[in-house]
């Protein structure tokens, strides 16, 4: 949940530098040991960080075309982790073991009984 909510508010928020991205690794381990795919998006949005900065990051401020195709890449291979890990959060079993919203929902009543 955590990873979850560290990506959402680099993806959502008003500046998105390179920087922040020192922020996921902690969390993208801890589920990326757990979950193949979250493992292989969260591991290819860092390469991608990693390729555009800082090594590229003048060649980018000059708009030249390959580091914008990195930087429009990794930025769509957050929103894909970030979709994919909210997925992966939403289908987490609660305490009863039931999983996602139908379980927040409230306790189930037979039918035709009254509150």
């Amino acid at each position: 949940m955590l990873l979850a909510l560290l990506l959402a508010l680099m993806t959502f928020g008003k500046v998105l530098s390179p920087q922040y991205f020192i922020w996921i690794p902690p969390a993208w381990a801890l589920v990326a040991a757990r979950d193949r795919w979250i493992a292989v998006l969260g591991g290819l949005t860092l390469a991608l960080t990693q390729a555009e900065f800082p090594a590229l990051y003048w060649n980018l401020l000059a708009m030249q075309p390959a580091p914008l195709a990195i930087v429009v890449s990794r930025n769509t291979l957050q929103l894909v982790t970030l979709a994919f890990t909210l997925w992966r959060v939403w289908r987490l079993p609660d305490a009863s073991g039931k999983a996602g919203a139908a379980a927040s929902v409230g306790p189930e009543r037979p039918a035709g009984s009254a509150r």
